[in-house]
């Protein structure tokens, strides 16, 4: 059998020890299990529409109604009304100074940082197929973006705003 790891011991020797030849290739029970939630699936409108999925068994499960079909997707991490009201919220209080900074940072207009914030979060409650990811703007890729645009001599705010459209 495996043995467990000890705090500080070296893992080298032991990952390669611990991986069986069971573990890997196409006929593993990891492999036949990823394999067995996509073989002979047909795509639906809910395969595209993620809401067309979530917002009916987010609904149920604020009535307090949880089917049996439901208990896998919503796990250890139930949808709580309240909850997501108080993470709105917070996301908006946080991220508005935030993108702001990070549009200047990249040297654009504000307003692109409002833009750059708001967008990726409605496209993704639209096609995204996880509940906790965050996406938007961050301080590297604002620093990366307006190195880009100075280098390229872009000096007007237009002229910025389309280059940075175009990255």
């Amino acid at each position: 059998g495996r043995t467990p790891k000890r705090p500080g011991q070296d893992t080298s020797k032991s990952m390669q020890q611990d991986i069986l030849p069971e573990d890997v290739g196409a006929d593993s029970p990891a492999a036949t299990q990823w394999s067995s939630l996509y073989e002979g699936k047909r795509l639906s409108p809910r395969d595209f529409f993620p809401p067309l999925t979530w917002v009916p068994q987010y609904w149920r499960c604020v009535q307090g109604i949880v089917l049996d079909k439901d208990r896998p997707f919503v796990g250890n991490l139930p949808f709580s009304l309240k909850g997501d009201a108080i993470a709105g919220v917070t996301v908006g209080i946080m991220l508005v100074p935030q993108c702001l900074a990070f549009a200047l940072l990249a040297g654009l207009p504000i307003q692109c940082g409002l833009y750059a914030s708001f967008a990726p979060l409605l496209v993704y409650a639209m096609f995204g197929t996880l509940r906790q990811v965050q996406n938007g703007p961050t301080a590297l890729m604002s620093l990366i973006s307006g190195q880009a645009l100075d280098s390229l001599g872009i000096t007007d705010p237009s002229g910025r705003m389309a280059g940075g459209a175009v990255m």
